[in-house]
């Protein structure tokens, strides 16, 4: 295995992420739908010619698979507030200049999170990712978490839109790997409940809240032990409901993930 070149791509990834931490409207590498293209190709603005469409680079990228007797709604904009994400959106997607446009944006703290997370766990050292970018990474994650209150969602300057424990239990790691240390109490007091962890509001028990509370080093040992036998249960009972994949039957589910809760 070349060694010196997962470095030098190490360094290129975590440099991306510097960059992108920077974007007005966040940044995101969400695979793109046709189903969200669709909506923002139909989307019009009048000039004094007549209406036009705001984003013709979308509207080409699905009439190329479009039936020749399709038939597509418009719908006019003048929020330039609303205009100005959504072109961020298409323009810093990854699928850059097709015009396709993310299942969802922006994801800027998932992606720097999970990022991190797996190349320190994968014993790429700081020196190697590169101090200067861990920094400013770092930086941008306390205060993101300081902003949000202790409880995130995936994107940034967007708080408590789709805050859950996933996000932020997953900031909370990463900061302490980068030597940054905060306190979960808030997730865990917004969250906990007499028998297990909510990803996000009453009704939403998954397993990965539960891995994602447990993950926490820090000593809340009545928590981790509130989770762990949680998990237990499910597992044992063949009830186990992920968002990440199709785990049902449960003979299907990751056990990898479940061990880490040791």
């Amino acid at each position: 295995m070349d060694s010196l070149g997962l470095n030098t791509k190490a360094q290129i990834l975590v440099q991306t992420l510097t960059n992108q931490v920077c974007q007005q409207h966040g940044s995101g590498n969400m695979s793109t739908a046709i189903y969200a293209t669709a909506w923002v190709s139909m989307i019009t603005r009048s000039t004094n010619s007549g209406m036009v469409l705001l984003f013709p680079e979308s509207y080409q990228y699905i009439l190329e698979p479009q039936a020749r007797d399709g038939d597509w709604e418009t719908y006019a904009s003048t929020d330039q507030e609303a205009e100005a994400y959504l072109r961020s959106a298409i323009t810093s997607s990854i699928a850059r200049g097709t015009g396709s446009v993310p299942c969802a944006f922006p994801i800027t703290i998932f992606e720097t999170t999970w990022i991190l997370t797996i190349l320190m766990k994968s014993n790429f050292s700081s020196s190697v990712l590169g101090l200067y970018n861990l920094n400013i990474l770092s930086e941008f994650l306390k205060k993101e978490f300081r902003v949000q209150g202790g409880i995130l969602d995936s994107a940034s300057a967007t708080p408590l839109i789709l805050a859950d424990t996933d996000v932020t239990s997953k900031t909370i790691e990463t900061l302490s790997l980068l030597g940054d240390f905060v306190s979960p109490d808030n997730m865990i007091s917004t969250y906990e409940t007499a028998t297990h962890f909510n990803r996000m509001g009453p009704n939403e028990t998954l397993a990965s809240a539960q891995i994602a509370i447990v993950e926490d080093p820090s000593c809340y040992i009545k928590q981790i032990v509130k989770a762990a036998s949680f998990l237990c249960e499910i597992w044992s009972l063949g009830k186990v409901k992920d968002k990440w994949a199709c785990i049902n039957p449960v003979h299907r589910a990751k056990p990898s993930a479940l061990t880490e809760t040791s």
